[in-house]
């Protein structure tokens, strides 16, 4: 009976070690994405909105994403609005003013985004 708690105590700590190294290994938020390297530049109709597309390589185990994100001239602010996986090449066509697709997947700059983790 004695040896059955250090051994629970012992797994519990491994696992938690386990789940703190692999939860390091994963971006959980938007913001966190690898920078990489600009591909591709777009602005909105008006000129209001740009869109700037990174292209993030992939090492000996993973392959390469895109990541994009939008810029509002008027605020100056900057978010990320889309990181797709399996990716090398970016399309981007504005539908509107605020809308636009890239790589097929129609978003609002203003408030959507596209994570492929989600």
């Amino acid at each position: 009976m004695k040896k059955i708690i250090p051994i629970k105590f012992t797994s519990i700590i491994i696992f938690i070690i386990a789940y703190v190294v692999m939860s390091s290994c994963f971006y959980y938020n938007m913001e966190d994405l690898p920078e990489g390297n600009l591909i591709y530049s777009s602005n909105s109709p008006s000129k209001a909105y740009q869109i700037d597309a990174f292209r993030c390589s992939g090492n000996a185990t993973t392959d390469f994403s895109i990541r994009c994100s939008v810029y509002i001239l008027e605020t100056k602010k900057q978010r990320n609005i889309y990181w797709a996986y399996h990716q090398e090449d970016v399309d981007i066509e504005w539908i509107s003013e605020s809308d636009v697709s890239i790589n097929g997947v129609v978003l609002n700059v203003l408030t959507d985004s596209y994570d492929w983790r989600r």
